[in-house]
């Protein structure tokens, strides 16, 4: 069963997205450790050349699954800073317990309430609401600040320049869906639920938060059922997981299948072409709009 989300981020290594315009520092860098790719973004957006960040999560791999190497724990322990959201990644949870400074760690769950399914699970993918993504961002930058004063006008431009992207991916979204034909997402993995929120849609999970899981007969039943009720065109699935229980629906209902991306992490392919969050974002809304047939 999937554990609930846990994110880390160690300040330190200059590494900027490829379309990223951060702007650089000032001379030493500030060593950064993200737990996986989100909060990587996050950390490299904002710090530009004057940070250096390690990802714990190898591109293509399950965040959710993961478990630390030496190399990573090391990673952890000479961290300036640990930014991290409790639950995700109990092993990465292990090794903060074990820093002698706990003031390094800071815990993205002090800055947003997650959300709460009907099974007492709790969904960790917050990125997935621009909003609140950019309230992580202003709270990663200030953490930056107090670590390397000397740098602060750096982190400031750079999270200006960010929280305005993030703004326009709000909007494009909020207007992007306005006028749909639908609104129910048929998704493999209950991970879409902060997006539908935001945005007006209601989600169905296939299953759980767990995306290695699979319903049950009665379970993929009463959701073909549904399916067969509203009749929705395309089933979603998503990158780094199986589709099995996708497919399924989408044979009973006549519909397509679509790939809508939690951005848990990229694929080796993403990262090769240069793909970010904002990229992504905008190839999942290029997606619910075809899916859901929106004006544009």
């Amino acid at each position: 069963m999937r554990r609930v989300a846990v994110f880390v981020l160690v300040l330190g290594v200059a590494v900027a997205t490829a379309c990223s315009t951060s702007v650089s520092g000032s001379g030493s860098t500030l060593t950064v450790t993200a737990a996986f790719y989100p909060l990587q973004f996050l950390a490299e957006r904002i710090g530009g050349s004057a940070v250096s960040v390690t990802n714990l999560t190898p591109p293509g791999a399950e965040p959710h699954d993961l478990e630390l190497r030496p190399s990573d724990v090391a990673a952890i322990r000479n961290a300036r800073i640990v930014i991290y959201l409790r639950g995700l990644q109990p092993a990465v949870d292990d090794a903060l317990k074990a820093l002698p400074d706990k003031s390094r760690a800071f815990d993205a769950l002090s800055l947003i309430q997650l959300r709460h399914l009907g099974d007492g699970s709790v969904d960790p993918h917050f990125w997935l609401d621009p909003t609140l993504f950019s309230k992580v961002a202003a709270a990663v930058e200030q953490r930056f600040e107090q670590a390397d004063p000397k740098d602060t006008g750096v982190f400031q431009h750079n999270l200006s320049q960010l929280d305005t992207q993030l703004g326009q991916l709000d909007h494009d979204f909020m207007t992007g869906l306005a006028h749909c034909a639908r609104r129910e997402i048929f998704t493999g993995h209950t991970a879409f639920g902060y997006m539908a929120a935001r945005y007006g849609l209601q989600q169905i999970g296939i299953t759980g938060l767990n995306p290695e899981a699979e319903p049950s007969p009665k379970e993929l039943t009463r959701i073909i059922q549904l399916a067969q009720q509203l009749h929705p065109t395309v089933i979603y699935a998503e990158t780094l997981v199986s589709s099995r229980s996708v497919q399924a629906v989408a044979r009973a209902v006549g519909a397509q299948v679509a790939v809508l991306n939690p951005i848990e992490g990229l694929l080796p392919a993403q990262r090769t072409a240069g793909a970010d969050y904002l990229s992504l974002m905008r190839q999942n809304l290029q997606t619910l709009q075809q899916g859901l047939s929106c004006q544009t």
